[in-house]
This record gives structure tokens, C-alpha cells and sequence, in this order.
């Protein structure tokens, strides 16, 4: 409790947090209407899902990029560009909905990916602007918001919704576009914490400072253990949440029942988010990310064993906790990588690794359903998370 006074008594710290829960407000929002909003316009049936997947590939393509912006220019300016690009994303979608045009409803779906993939840096950037020992609590925190967020976003849809005299989700669209703006007059004042490339000498003295204690292989172990943590964390929940609700329609549970299953993995995602701080504190990040693959072992074979709803229900709620450890443990040691590095190249390196993973994740689903199932989709995560906790077993070795 303590660190959460400690980080909002910071102005920057506290702006920042709101912006994260606008971004996340927008995104769930998004999340929650755009198939729908795309059912109508579509070609076909199968083709309803193309602009949500569209946008994790825009935040793989571009998070990379997004991260040597971060190191070569002021990283205001790159997050004020990002909410642009996100305006005009939701912008273009208005209008392609009421022209009834998918292509440009894909294409405007890819533009906000570019959008998300700015603002996910948030927690990066909140990290570096508070003193060491409180850095896991502020990523933490700020990825948090998505709990408030969660709760705006879906609501902004369903007023809106009800509305009449504007056509499928539009007014929806224009009131995020709104959210994207007014994140730009938040994002304003906060002062941030850069690492320019032509500060030479703070980076030397950084590297100077650390070299005797971290060795260049014990920092490479960090980042790999971080980023493989976080990719396969995040990828995974996307593989299985993206056919969760198909699978429970697919075995003909109501409607109301998969709302509250969704909302449970929601919850479940962001809520242990304001401990994880705490806990990688106490039992060290290698725990917190062992202890995640296991609630992903936890949530494959439950979701493997058997279709009835609480089944459903068991799995997508440790599926969320479990994409909860992972996320944020190795989101804070990248973040640790690269304080101690001075170097954002590793920030956006192993973001555009969790992109990509979350891309090829979101791609795959729907072929993966389609063809083989449910109880497939499943199996396959379940190798993929032996894989990491191989992987992990291997890295702590040289960094701990």
C-alpha cells in the first residue's frame, strides 16, 4: 500500500496511470466490438475476425520501431504520434462502416495496432521515472489500469449502443477517438526520463558502474528469461482466448455464461497485476515466473479434461493470472536489462518479440479451431509452455 501512495505522489507517475487507463478503456472497447462491427461489412463469415487480428500484426510490425524512436527522439513526441495515429485509426473506421468498405475497416484496424504497440511502452517508461527499489511496483501498477479500464471500455460500447440514429458501433469509434485525444493533453505535462544517444558520458558511467557486478552473459540471461517469459505469457493467452469463446458457442453455452467466463479471465488477468510487485520482491522473478507457467499447465489441462462450463471457466480464470506473472515479471526484468544497460534497444527487441508472438498467436487460432478443435488448441499451448519452463530452468542458472 505503501508504494502505491509513494508512485501516484508522483504528478508524472499519476498522469501517466490515467493515460493507461484510457489506453486500456479504448482497447477493450475495441476488443469487445470490432468483430461484431466487421460481421456485416465482411466478404464472409471467416473473414469477420481479419481487422482485430490485423491489429496485433500493425503492433508486431511496428514495436520494434517503436522502440529506436524511443531512443533517438523524445519520447513524448513519440507517444503523442501514437495517439494520432490511433484517432485517426478509429477516425477511418467510422467512416469505413458507413461506406460499408472492409478494406478500409482492415486497414484502420491496422493502424490502431500501431497505436497499441506505443502505448504499451507505458510501463516502461513509468518504470524508469521512480528509484530502483520501487520499478517492479510501478510496472505493476500502471499495467493494472487495465482493470479500470476493463470496466469503462465495455460500458462506453454498451451506452453508446443504445443510442439510435448512428450505424454499428460509429458512435463508439468517435467517442475512443475522443479518449486518444485527450490522452495527448495528459500526456503533455509528464515529464519523462530519457536515454538520448547523445548523453555519452551518463552511459558510459552506467555501464562503467555495473560492469564489474553484471556480466554481459548474466544480462543476456536476464533479457532472454524476460522476453520468452512475457512472448510466451502473452501469445499463449491470446491463442486460447481468441477460440475460448468460439469453443463455448461451438458447445452451445448461453451467451451470458461466456460474458461472465470473459469477464472472469479479465479480472483474473489484471487484478494479481497490484501484487506481482510485491511478490517478485519477496520470492524473486524466477518463482513468480515459474509459479505463471504453472497456472498455464493448470489452465490446459482443465480446458483438455472436459467442455462443461466451469471447466471453461477454471481454465480461462488461471489462464488470466497465469498471463499476469509472466507479463509483468518479465516486462520488469527487460526493464531492468535496460536501466542497467542504458539501452533501449533491448526494450525493443523484446517487444517486438511478444508483438510477433502475439501476432502469429491471433493468426493461428482461428485456423488452429477450425481445424483440429478446442481440445488442439490446448495441447499445443501446453507444449509451448513445457518449452519455456525448460527455457527457464536453463536461463536462471546465469542470472541468478
Amino acid at each position: 500500500m505503501r508504494s502505491i501512495f509513494y508512485l501516484l505522489n508522483d504528478p508524472s507517475f499519476a498522469l501517466i496511470f490515467i493515460a493507461q487507463i484510457l489506453c486500456f478503456s479504448s482497447m477493450t472497447s475495441f476488443v469487445l466490438t470490432i468483430v461484431l462491427a466487421t460481421q456485416n461489412i465482411a466478404p464472409s463469415l471467416s473473414l469477420s475476425t481479419v481487422p482485430y487480428t490485423l491489429m496485433y500484426v500493425g503492433a508486431s510490425l511496428s514495436s520494434f520501431f517503436i522502440g529506436m524512436m524511443l531512443k533517438k527522439m523524445s519520447t513524448k513526441i513519440v507517444f503523442l504520434l501514437g495517439h494520432f495515429i490511433g484517432f485517426f485509426a478509429l477516425v477511418l473506421m467510422v467512416i469505413a462502416i458507413y461506406d460499408d468498405n472492409f478494406i478500409l475497416l482492415s486497414f484502420a484496424g491496422l493502424l490502431y495496432g500501431i497505436n497499441y504497440a506505443c502505448w504499451v511502452y507505458y510501463r516502461f517508461e513509468a518504470s524508469n521515472m521512480v528509484i530502483q527499489q520501487y520499478r517492479e511496483y510501478a510496472i505493476s501498477m500502471i499495467t493494472s489500469a487495465g482493470i479500470i479500464g476493463a470496466f469503462i471500455g465495455p460500458n462506453i460500447a454498451i451506452i453508446t449502443d443504445n443510442i439510435t440514429g448512428y450505424k454499428d458501433f460509429t458512435l463508439n469509434y468517435s467517442v475512443l477517438a475522443c479518449l486518444h485525444i485527450l490522452c495527448c493533453f495528459i500526456l503533455l505535462p509528464i515529464k519523462f526520463k530519457t536515454f538520448l544517444s547523445s548523453d555519452h558520458q551518463q552511459i558510459q558511467n552506467n555501464k562503467e558502474q555495473f560492469s564489474s557486478e553484471i556480466s554481459p552473459q548474466k544480462l543476456l540471461a536476464m533479457f532472454l528469461s524476460g522476453t520468452f517469459s512475457a512472448a510466451i505469457g502473452y501469445g499463449i493467452m491470446v491463442f486460447m482466448m481468441v477460440s475460448a469463446a468460439v469453443a463455448m458457442d461451438f458447445y452451445k453455452h448461453h451467451f451470458d455464461d461466456i460474458a461472465i467466463v470473459v469477464q472472469t479471465h479479465i479480472i483474473g488477468m489484471y487484478l494479481p497485476v497490484l501484487f506481482v510487485g510485491f511478490l517478485i520482491k519477496k520470492l524473486t522473478s524466477h518463482k513468480i515466473i515459474l509459479a505463471g507457467y504453472i497456472l498455464f499447465v493448470i489452465a490446459m489441462v482443465t480446458a483438455i479434461t472436459s467442455v462443461e462450463l466451469l471447466f471453461f471457466w477454471i481454465a480461462l480464470l488461471s489462464l488470466g493470472i497465469a498471463w499476469s506473472f509472466n507479463y509483468v515479471t518479465g516486462s520488469a526484468l527487460i526493464s531492468q536489462v535496460t536501466n542497467i544497460s542504458s539501452d533501449r534497444k533491448y526494450q525493443a527487441i523484446g517487444e517486438a518479440i511478444i508483438m510477433f508472438m502475439t501476432a502469429f498467436a491471433a493468426l493461428s487460432a482461428g485456423i488452429v479451431f477450425a481445424t483440429i478443435g478446442w481440445q488442439a488448441i490446448s495441447f499445443i499451448s501446453l507444449i509451448i509452455i513445457v518449452i519455456g519452463i525448460i527455457s527457464q530452468m536453463i536461463l536462471k542458472k546465469y542470472y541468478l
